[in-house]
């Protein structure tokens, strides 16, 4: 029922932030329904909340749509109204954690509600121990970003690639250096951090001899 309105074309910002306010009364979320349908007949407006049953809980089939409501609200900055909808939804999968980390991972202050929130991740995947790292990069929070990427138990380019730029970045270019050499498939991200490094070091030799290697 819900998830008729969610995902029929346009969802306004004004529609999101009364479907937000009926998670504190049950019976307005069925209510809501109707207001929300772009074809909901003069009778169906005129439901009382008396009349109507507790709503059932989220199914699976109602995730994407939710999903999506989340996704949103992180694109936006709303981080409150995306954990409203979190916290209404019963069923969850790993892109609904991780679209809701992404949010909090943003800002430097929720560093610790992030990191909560992963450790509750029933299933987290890579991506998920990704958006955490580059939270502790982008903080300048090495000693821990470091723990955590050996912590991940399969990694990606993505994985390698934060930590060597980072460390690049940091001119710490030793450190750079040998994950760069333990990274088994490189990519143009991983070559480009190394020349990069060595040319803000002002060690062109090192810049030379890497743009050379490349392929």
């Amino acid at each position: 029922m819900v998830s008729r309105f969610l995902i029929h074309p346009p969802f306004k910002p004004w529609k999101f932030r009364l479907f937000s306010r009926f998670f504190e009364s049950p019976d307005a979320i069925l209510v809501g329904s109707s207001l929300f349908s772009s074809r909901s007949s003069p009778e169906s407006s005129l439901v009382r909340s008396e009349n109507l049953t507790p709503p059932t809980v989220y199914d699976q089939d109602q995730i994407f749509p939710l999903n999506k409501i989340i996704a949103s609200c992180v694109r936006s900055g709303d981080i409150d109204g995306a954990l409203r909808v979190f916290h209404g939804m019963r069923a969850k999968n790993t892109v609904t954690w991780n679209s809701l980390l992404v949010g909090i991972s943003k800002y430097p202050n929720r560093m610790r509600e992030a990191h909560q929130l992963f450790d509750e991740i029933p299933e987290p995947d890579t991506f998920s121990y990704n958006i955490i790292l580059s939270c502790y990069v982008r903080n300048g929070d090495f000693d821990k970003a470091r723990s955590f990427f050996d912590r991940i138990p399969v990694k990606d380019s993505a994985s390698w690639n934060t930590m060597i730029t980072g460390y690049a970045r940091r001119r710490e270019m030793q450190k750079a250096r040998e994950l760069f050499y333990s990274m088994s498939e490189k990519n143009e991200v991983s070559w480009n951090a190394m020349i990069s490094g060595y040319v803000e070091c002002g060690d062109l030799e090192m810049a030379t001899h890497f743009f050379k290697a490349a392929p």
